[in-house]
């Protein structure tokens, strides 16, 4: 038998209230029963942020993307993950289908193709970490394109993972193309 999160927890009877005291009409399609995450999601859940934080930092230091001028933008990541870390166990089913409705991946591609242009013309800084940059950003953005047929009781999980492959990539695009302004303003890539 699988154990849910206690929906007496404070910090659901919080958010519970919130939402019944608020003055807005709730639309009728939201006004279902909230099926909060069981414990062993939460758990696997939590597990894949600290995979996708232990990826994200063997990233940084393998391509040495700290050096660059827009190293700030690199940090976007590790607070998403430690949002979702945090609030994994008070979000139910249909927060998830609300956060999981925008897709802003077709954006994101529209953005890194034209970038990889770019680099043959008048970059100053690295051409081959840029391209290695909106490479990455690309290839997060195809695996986060890919179907994993799993049952209803991990799909939750399996939304997560695409989420946090979609947040690498975004990142690696906004990286991209702020470090590409940077470096075309200025002398080069690294910091000075």
């Amino acid at each position: 038998m699988e154990e849910y999160s206690n929906p007496n927890d404070p910090e659901v009877l919080d958010s519970i209230n919130t939402l019944q005291n608020d003055k807005e009409e709730i639309p009728r399609e939201s006004k279902v029963k909230h099926c909060y995450y069981t414990k062993q999601i939460i758990f696997w859940i939590r597990i894949i942020y600290v995979i996708f934080i232990i990826l994200w930092t063997i990233l940084i230091w393998y391509f040495k993307f700290y050096k660059l001028k827009a190293w700030f933008i690199l940090l976007i990541p590790y607070l998403v993950f430690t949002i979702g870390i945090f609030n994994v166990s008070v979000l139910s089913t249909d927060v998830e289908e609300e956060m999981f409705r925008a897709n802003f991946l077709s954006v994101g591609l529209i953005l890194a193709l034209p970038l990889l242009n770019w680099t043959n013309k008048d970059y100053n800084g690295d051409r081959r970490l840029f391209s290695t940059i909106i490479i990455l950003a690309l290839v997060f953005s195809i695996l986060s394109l890919f179907d994993i047929w799993v049952s209803r009781k991990w799909l939750s999980v399996n939304k997560h993972v695409r989420t946090s492959l979609q947040t690498l990539s975004l990142t690696l695009i906004m990286f991209g193309l702020i470090e590409y302004f940077l470096c075309k303003e200025g002398n080069g890539a690294l910091a000075d």
